[in-house]
């Protein structure tokens, strides 16, 4: 299949013209909303006398923690699909970032799927980081204690290396995390896909199509880095995921049309109701 990155973003940001007073609301609510009351909340806390911080920080994190498996779970599903819809080809539905939570089971299937997407990558986080954290943890306590030069030297080494396999456990962990951020779409695709399956599809899916995942992902990287290190770049981010959406509605096969004909049902033929005549006399 032939297939142009800058044919797809300009067919991702023809998608989201139409669309930008909803695209910046979703800007807005997902993304500077959450990042304000995060700050508003940490400034509190440190505001809070000495003995009373910590509990207020504790139930800031439940909250915290509530509110991200909840409502930013569904929420980011939602947005995802509002982006899918966008750029389906046809545009025949009315897109709403709300689609999750219209059904309860709908909704704990987002929920359910974000506490496991959570799980798992902080099971990957800490098993990439643990063999760097060891040797960095070891080296500065054998630093600290032992005044002998030539340890001191292999502890500095060690260190290094340390912060070397650290670096090789970020960049593993973004590798495998960049593989499963395609089941979220997915998700968002197809709703009705059971937990088991979606892991499935994904892992079918990057393997069909790893190559386009790749540079896609590649090509939308750089806006979504810039979101993050520059405030006005943040309206970027919609662009990116209209141009992601649009590489995905590309991949995704066309919906089949329904050819199942309905049941034959005969027609109930109500007798008439009408009064009936006298006709006149010949």
């Amino acid at each position: 299949m032939d297939f142009s990155a800058q044919k797809i973003q300009r067919c991702g940001i023809q998608a989201l013209r139409p669309y930008r007073k909803q695209a910046a609301c979703i800007v807005f609510f997902t993304v500077l909303l959450p990042w304000a009351v995060v700050i508003a909340g940490v400034a509190a806390v440190l505001a809070i006398r000495t003995d009373a911080a910590l509990p207020a920080g504790k139930w800031a994190g439940i909250a915290a923690a509530a509110w991200a498996f909840l409502v930013r779970a569904p929420l980011r599903l939602g947005v995802k699909r509002w982006y899918l819809e966008i750029c389906r080809p046809g545009n025949l539905r009315n897109p709403s970032v709300f689609f999750f939570f219209s059904s309860v089971s709908r909704y704990w299937k987002a929920v359910a799927a974000g506490v496991l997407s959570f799980g798992v990558k902080a099971a990957l986080l800490l098993g990439c980081s643990v063999p760097g954290a060891v040797s960095c943890i070891v080296s500065a306590v054998c630093y600290r204690n032992i005044a002998q030069p030539l340890v001191q030297s292999l502890c500095l080494l060690c260190l290094l290396a340390g912060i070397g396999l650290l670096g090789c456990a970020g960049a593993l962990w973004g590798k495998i995390c960049g593989k499963l951020q395609w089941w979220e779409w997915l998700l968002a695709r197809a709703p009705s896909l059971t937990i088991s399956g979606l892991w499935r599809e994904t892992a079918d899916f990057w393997k069909t199509h790893k190559t386009m995942l790749r540079l896609i992902r590649r090509r939308t990287g750089w806006k979504k880095a810039l979101c993050c290190l520059v405030l006005p770049a943040i309206w970027l981010l919609p662009q990116a995921h209209c141009t992601v959406a649009a590489c995905l509605c590309t991949l995704f096969p066309p919906p089949e049309p329904n050819r199942t004909f309905a049941p034959f049902r005969p027609r109930k033929i109500h007798p008439s109701r009408r009064k009936r005549t006298i006709l006149p006399a010949q």
